[in-house]
């Protein structure tokens, strides 16, 4: 997805193309930058919430802001990437600009976490 917004190639057009014996078309048809950052709990217990993702979405440059896991959910401290409560994906025409559109957006996300486990 990151090579899509930064280059408008879509790769997954191009696996599939290159499956079914398609010429293929890696040209890029612009040249910008795009950056990911992944929401991690920093304690484990329950996700109580997640506030600011409307707020953080509205940060120029940034493309999407998702929360993968649901209020509620069991968390653990990130070992891997099935840890992770979501992201948050930029884009822009120079890489400082989107390294800011990202610190932003995370600056304004607040993972709420209940220490306690098991049932509620």
């Amino acid at each position: 997805e990151l090579v899509r917004l930064a280059t408008g190639v879509d790769l997954v057009e191009q696996q599939l193309r290159a499956g079914l014996g398609l010429p293929l078309d890696l040209e890029p048809r612009r040249s910008r930058h795009a950056g990911i950052r992944f929401l991690l709990p920093s304690s484990a217990g329950i996700l109580a919430q997640v506030a600011g993702i409307e707020a953080a979405a509205l940060v120029p440059g940034v493309e999407r802001v998702v929360l993968t896991a649901a209020p509620g959910s069991v968390v653990s401290v990130a070992r891997n990437a099935y840890d992770r409560l979501g992201y948050v994906v930029a884009v822009g025409d120079r890489t400082e600009g989107v390294e800011r559109s990202l610190a932003e957006a995370l600056s304004l996300l607040k993972i709420v976490i209940d220490p306690r486990r098991g049932d509620r």
